[in-house]
C-alpha cells in the first residue's frame, strides 16, 4: 500500500517511518524541504505532489492550508486525513468556532461577540480588576486588569469580529478522538494540557461516556460528518472550580505532536490498519 504523508512542521515524519516498518511504500512531500531531507534513506521524498496524489491510498497531513490540493484529491478518490477547507477555516476563526459550537449546543464560557473592537469600551469601564479574554483569529489577548483591555482594544485591527470571553479558573484537561468521516473511533483519551511543552505524554482512555465527551466533543460530529473529515480532534475543556460544570475553551481539528502520536504508538494493530480505517470508514 501506498500512503502520502504532508508535513510542514515535521510531526508525521514519524508516523511514516513506522509505515515503512510495516512495509508500505511511504511518499513524503513538504514545503519545507529540509525536514524530509533527515529521513530520505527511510522514504521516499515527493518531486512532483500530483503525481505522488494520484499514485497513494489515501493522504495524511498534520496540518492544514492545503487548499490547492483539496479538490485535486477529491477528483482522484483520495481521501485526506487531518484536514478540510472547512476545517481549515474553524481553526482559524474562533468566532466561527464559538458560533458552530452554539448551534451545536456546546457549552463555552460567558462569551460575547463583537463586530469591532470598539464594543469593548464599556467593559473597559468595569473596574480595575477583569477577568476576561479576548480573541481574534487564534490570538489571544488576557486581560486581568482595567488598563491591560483599554491596552489590548487599541491592537487591535479595525472592522473584524473579536471574541470577548470570560476567563475560567478550574481544571484543565484535553480530550482527544478520532472521526472516521462518519462515527467517532471510541475510546475518547484524555491528557493534560502542558503534554506538548513537557515532552511527557500521558494518555489515558475513556471507559465510560462522560459529561468530558457527551457535551463537548460528541456534538461536534454532526458537522464533521458534513465537511467529511476524518482525523484527530483536541478539546481544550475546563472544569470549573467548586462545580462539575465543564466548558470548552477551545478545538483544534487536526493531528498535533505528541499527544495524537502518542496514542498511536499505544495501537495494538498495524498503524496502517488504523489509518485506513479512518480513511474508508
Amino acid at each position: 500500500m501506498k500512503i502520502l504523508i504532508l508535513t510542514r512542521d515535521g510531526s508525521a515524519l514519524g508516523l511514516a517511518q513506522r509505515l515503512v516498518q510495516e512495509g508500505h511504500e511511504v511518499d513524503v512531500f513538504s514545503d519545507t524541504l529540509t525536514l524530509v531531507h533527515t529521513g530520505s534513506s527511510i522514504y521516499e521524498i515527493s518531486q512532483n505532489l500530483w503525481k505522488s496524489v494520484q499514485e497513494c491510498k489515501f493522504i495524511v497531513t498534520d496540518c492544514g492550508g492545503w487548499s490547492s490540493l483539496y479538490k485535486r484529491a477529491s477528483t482522484y478518490n483520495k481521501p485526506i486525513i487531518g484536514c478540510t477547507a472547512m476545517t481549515d477555516m474553524l481553526n482559524e476563526d474562533c468566532v466561527k468556532e464559538y458560533q458552530l459550537g452554539k448551534r451545536l449546543g456546546i457549552k463555552f464560557p460567558e462569551t460575547t461577540v463583537y463586530s469591532d473592537a470598539q464594543g469593548l469600551q464599556p467593559k473597559v469601564l468595569e473596574g480595575t480588576f477583569l477577568r476576561y479574554n479576548i480573541k481574534i483569529g487564534r490570538d489571544l489577548f488576557v486581560c486581568t486588569r482595567q488598563e491591560w483591555m483599554a491596552w489590548a482594544m487599541y491592537q487591535l485591527p479595525i472592522g473584524e469580529e473579536i471574541l470577548l470571553q470570560r476567563e475560567m479558573q478550574g481544571r484543565e484537561i484535553n480530550v482527544i478522538g478520532w472521526f472516521n468521516g462518519l462515527n467517532w473511533v471510541r475510546p475518547f483519551f484524555y491528557s493534560t494540557p502542558d503534554a506538548k511543552e513537557t515532552g511527557a505524554v500521558a494518555m489515558l482512555a475513556q471507559k465510560t461516556n462522560t459529561k468530558l465527551t457527551a457535551n463537548t466533543i460528541e456534538p461536534l460530529g454532526k458537522w464533521l460528518r458534513a465537511v467529511d473529515y476524518k482525523g484527530a480532534i483536541t478539546a481544550h475543556l475546563i472544569v470549573e472550580d467548586g462545580t462539575d460544570i465543564v466548558y470548552v475553551d477551545k478545538f483544534n481539528i487536526g493531528l498535533t505532536a505528541p499527544c495524537i502520536f502518542a496514542m498511536m504508538e499505544g495501537l495494538k494493530t498495524p498503524l496502517s490498519d488504523f489509518l485506513n480505517s479512518l480513511a474508508f470508514g
